[in-house]
C-alpha cells in the first residue's frame, strides 16, 4: 500500500475514533443521568429510619457514664481523638442536624489542657460543646497537666468554665495539682445539681507533700453524696469536704480515719496497699457494702476487718484480700452480727470446714455467695457438708469463679439436691466439655442436658470460661 493510501486510511481511522468518542461521551452522560435519577428515587433503609430511632441509636453509640465515679477516659475532646458525637455528625447533613439537636450527646465531656494548645481556644471549644447540651445536667472531667508554662492562664479558664456551668454540673472530675484545685473558687460555689466528685491528684507518685492550710470544697452542694479520690490521706491534707453528707466512697486508704470522718457512708470501695498501725476498733453504724480491691499497682489490700464493727453490713467482697485465711473474718462477723446478704471470698487454700463458724454467722440471711478460686478440697467439703441441706434458707445465688478442674458428676448432684437455688454461675479457668454423658439423678445424659433440666425446674445457669460463654440458661418461672 502506497503512501497516499496509508494517509487515507489514517483519516478514516481518525474519523471512526471521533465517532466512538462521541458515542462514549453520550453513554457516560446517560449513566450520570440514570445515577442521579436513582439517588433521587431510590430508598435507603437507614435514610428511612424515623428521627427518634436514629437519635436512640446515637445515644447507644455514645459512651455515656452514670457519673464520674468510673473515672471515664474514652471521650476526650482534644486534637488526638474524635469524640463520637463529632463522628456521628460527620456522616451526612441529616445526621449532623440530629446530633446537634440531641443535648444528651453533648452532656458529657472529658477535656485535657495539653502542652502547646491555647488555653483560651481550648476553653472556647469546651464551652461550645457544653452549650449544645443545654438544659441537660452535665458530666465534666477537666485535666490539667503538671508541667504547664501557662499555669495561671489554665487555672483562670478552668475556674471560668466551672463557675459558668455550676448550675448544671451533676458529676465533676478534677485531675490536677492540688494547688490548681485550690484556686478554682470551689469553697462556696453553688452547685445545686452536683452528685458526685472525683479528685485525682496528678502529683501523688512522689508521696504526699505537706500543706498547712486545707481548702474547704463543695460546701454549697446539697446533693453531693459520692466521692472518689486517688489518695484519701492526701485528700484530708489538701481539702475539707462535707464528709457528713457522703454516702459512697471509692479510693485508696492507708488509715481507718475514713470510717470516722464519714459516719453516713453506706458503700465503700477501697484499696489498702498498706495500713498504718491502729489499735482501735471502729464501729460504723450505717455502712452496708464493703469491697476491698487491689491498688493501681496491683497490691492486694491489707486486712481492715480486724479494726471494724459493721452492724448494718449487707454486702462484703473480700476475695482480693492478701490474707485468704481470713483469720479476722469470724471475729468480725461475731462482733458485727450483720444482716449479710452477699459474700464474696477466695478459697484457694482453705477447707470449707475451716470457715464453718463464719458461715454459721451468716446462714439466716445470706442470699448470694461467691467463691473465687475454690480448690477441689473446698468444693468437696461444700458438696458433702450437711449445712447446705437446710442451713442457708435464704440462699438463692451461688457463684464459683476461676475454677480449675470440675467434677460435673458431683457438682450436678449437689445442684439437684439444692432445688431452692435460683441461680448458679460457674467460671472456669480453662475450656470445658459439656457433651460428655454422666449419670446423675435424672439418668445418664449429657452435661448440657442436665443443666437444661435444672433450668426447666427454675434454676438459671451460666457456664463460662474467660470471655467465652458455653451455657446461659434462664430458669423457668
Amino acid at each position: 500500500m502506497g503512501a497516499t493510501e496509508l494517509r487515507q486510511r489514517l483519516l478514516q481511522l481518525d474519523a471512526q475514533i471521533v465517532v466512538q468518542r462521541l458515542a462514549l461521551d453520550a453513554l457516560e452522560q446517560t449513566r450520570l443521568d440514570v445515577e442521579r435519577e436513582l439517588h433521587a428515587t431510590a430508598t435507603f433503609p437507614v435514610a428511612e429510619l424515623p428521627a427518634e430511632l436514629i437519635t436512640e441509636i446515637f445515644l447507644w453509640c455514645h459512651p455515656m457514664h452514670e457519673d464520674t465515679f468510673e473515672v471515664p477516659s474514652d471521650v476526650v475532646c482534644n486534637d488526638r481523638s474524635i469524640p463520637s458525637p463529632l463522628t456521628l455528625a460527620s456522616v451526612c447533613r441529616r445526621w449532623r442536624d440530629l446530633a446537634l439537636s440531641t443535648p444528651e450527646l453533648w452532656s458529657r465531656i472529658e477535656f485535657g489542657f495539653r502542652d502547646g494548645s491555647s488555653a483560651s481556644e481550648a476553653s472556647q471549644r469546651v464551652k461550645q460543646w457544653l452549650d449544645r447540651a443545654a438544659p441537660r445536667p452535665l458530666t465534666v472531667s477537666l485535666h490539667a497537666r503538671k508541667s504547664q508554662r501557662d499555669e495561671s492562664s489554665i487555672t483562670q479558664h478552668l475556674r471560668h468554665l466551672i463557675h459558668l456551668y455550676s448550675g448544671t454540673i451533676q458529676h465533676l472530675t478534677l485531675v490536677m495539682l492540688p494547688q490548681i484545685a485550690h484556686q478554682l473558687g470551689l469553697e462556696s460555689l453553688q452547685l445545686p445539681l452536683l452528685r458526685s466528685v472525683c479528685l485525682w491528684h496528678s502529683s501523688m507518685n512522689g508521696g504526699v507533700p505537706h500543706t498547712p492550710h486545707p481548702v474547704m470544697l463543695f460546701t454549697d452542694a446539697p446533693l453531693l453524696s459520692k466521692l472518689r479520690v486517688s489518695h484519701f490521706g492526701a485528700t484530708l491534707l489538701y481539702y475539707t469536704l462535707p464528709w457528713l453528707q457522703l454516702t459512697k466512697f471509692h479510693g485508696q486508704i492507708h488509715t481507718m480515719e475514713l470510717f470516722i470522718v464519714a459516719p453516713n457512708l453506706t458503700e465503700v470501695i477501697c484499696s489498702v496497699p498498706y495500713l498504718t498501725f491502729t489499735q482501735t476498733v471502729i464501729t460504723h453504724q450505717r455502712l452496708q457494702s464493703l469491697i476491698l480491691t487491689v491498688s493501681q499497682n496491683d497490691i492486694k489490700p491489707d486486712d481492715i476487718l480486724c479494726y471494724l464493727t459493721l452492724p448494718a453490713l449487707q454486702s462484703l467482697h473480700i476475695s482480693e484480700m492478701d490474707d485468704t485465711r481470713y483469720s479476722s473474718l469470724y471475729p468480725f462477723l461475731s462482733r458485727s452480727s450483720p444482716p449479710l446478704l452477699s459474700l464474696s471470698i477466695r478459697l484457694d487454700d482453705a477447707y470449707f470446714y475451716d470457715l464453718k463458724e463464719c458461715f454459721r454467722c451468716v446462714q439466716p440471711t445470706l442470699e448470694t455467695l461467691t467463691m473465687e478460686y475454690p480448690s477441689e478440697a473446698v468444693r468437696q467439703s461444700l458438696y458433702q457438708h450437711e449445712q447446705w441441706t437446710d442451713g442457708f434458707p435464704q440462699l438463692h445465688t451461688l457463684k464459683f469463679a476461676n475454677v480449675q478442674g470440675v467434677n460435673f458428676t458431683e457438682l450436678l448432684q449437689f445442684l439437684y439436691d439444692r432445688q431452692d437455688l435460683r441461680s448458679f454461675q460457674l467460671s472456669c479457668t480453662e475450656g470445658t466439655f459439656l457433651d460428655d454423658s454422666i449419670a446423675v439423678e435424672s439418668g445418664s445424659h449429657s452435661i448440657t442436658t442436665h443443666f437444661t433440666t435444672l433450668a426447666a425446674r427454675g434454676m438459671s445457669v451460666n457456664i463460662s470460661s474467660g470471655p467465652k460463654t458455653y451455657l446461659n440458661l434462664v430458669g423457668s418461672a
